[in-house]
This record gives structure tokens, C-alpha cells and sequence, in this order.
């Protein structure tokens, strides 16, 4: 299983000037959070960084850490991801979000192996809107699955080989951790992700 981290955000609602996957949450760029992460999971044997042009220096900065670093286009989240895994030829890959900096290997351990699980082709993680409102935040996107309101975390594994197909069977994975929630794209969220992650973890 490879592991893809989307690092092409410009970050332009933290202020001009700021890179999104380097904005540090206690003191450690967010993406290396997400690196720490997908090393800890022990489920992933290659890391890969996709930059963009708007985003040079995460790719200079993160190349001290154990990952390759790849460039993509700079389309959007979905577009990238597809573009670097047909580029890289990945096959299974997990896709995670650079600004995600409170997720955990025993996370993303567990959402591998219900992906193995599911024998399906896809899996997407999914947190109930219930958590969202728990820490005063209002995801983007929200679906209703078996009657439950969910929003998408950004988190998916898939079948490299099937990223072109229209339609690919998927199974929904539906977590309550506050983690997958917590999206850092404002200066709201930084403060609530140091929080958190100082009261989760020990410094």
C-alpha cells in the first residue's frame, strides 16, 4: 500500500504569503503531522508528497523526511490525486489531506484494513455531522448515508487501476473522531487544532 499526501493548497485564507501544508500546529508543519501519521500506521511501505507550483517549498521542505516528492498541476484535490496516481502507476493507495495535522496511525491502520475487509475497489471516510457541530465547525460537504448525516474527510484508499472509471463500487466508512474533523484551512481551525492537540498528546 502507497501512501499520497495532497500538499498543493496555497492556504490563502491563513493570510498572503503562507504555504498551507507548512502553517505549524505545535510547533511541526502540518504535513509532517500527516507524515508522522501514514509512518506510524506501519501499513504503508512508500510515502509520496504531491506539490504543486504554489506549493515549492513544501516539496524542498519535506524532503528530508522519508517520502518522495511528486508535482502535479494544481486543478483541484480529486483531478491531482488522479493525476499523480496514474503518473506514479500506484495501485493501492491511500489518499490523505496534508491539512488533516490530528490524524493517527492507528487511524489510518484501521481504515486499511477495513478497506482489505470490504473487498471493494474503494473506501471513503466519512465523520457524522454530529461531531462537526460538537467543535463549532461547518464542513463544506454533507451527504446523507443510511439516514445519517456525514460529511467526507478527505481520507480514501482505492484501486490505482480503476481512478479513471465513472462509477467505482465504494464502501463508506463512517468514523466519530474528532481528528478526521478538523480540517485546518482558517485561522478558527489552527487555534482549535493546537488545542486539541495539546490536550491529546504529550510535548
Amino acid at each position: 500500500m502507497d501512501a499520497l499526501i495532497m500538499a498543493g493548497g496555497p492556504g490563502s485564507r491563513m493570510g498572503k504569503g503562507y504555504e498551507k501544508p507548512l502553517i505549524k500546529v505545535c510547533g511541526k508543519p502540518m504535513v509532517e503531522w500527516v507524515v508522522e501519521a501514514a509512518v506510524e500506521s506501519g501499513a504503508v511501505s512508500r510515502i509520496i508528497v504531491a506539490v504543486t507550483e504554489k506549493t515549492r517549498r513544501t516539496g524542498e521542505a519535506v524532503a528530508k523526511l522519508p517520502v518522495e516528492v511528486t508535482k502535479t498541476p494544481g486543478l483541484g484535490y480529486i483531478e491531482d490525486y488522479k493525476r499523480a496516481i496514474k503518473k506514479l502507476k500506484l495501485s493501492e493507495v491511500l489518499i490523505l489531506p496534508s491539512d488533516l495535522p490530528l490524524i493517527r496511525g492507528d487511524t489510518l491502520r484501521y481504515v486499511i484494513n477495513c478497506y482489505r475487509r470490504s473487498n471493494k475497489p474503494a473506501l471513503s471516510v466519512m465523520v457524522p455531522l454530529n461531531v462537526y457541530k460538537k467543535l463549532n465547525l461547518h464542513p463544506g460537504y454533507v451527504f446523507e448515508v443510511n439516514g445519517e448525516l456525514v460529511s467526507p474527510a478527505g481520507v480514501n484508499v482505492m484501486d490505482g487501476g480503476k481512478v479513471d472509471e465513472e462509477r467505482v463500487e465504494q464502501e463508506v466508512l463512517i468514523m466519530e473522531e474528532e481528528g478526521l474533523a478538523v480540517n485546518v484551512n482558517a485561522p478558527k481551525e489552527l487555534k482549535l487544532a493546537e488545542r486539541l492537540m495539546r490536550k491529546t498528546r504529550k510535548f
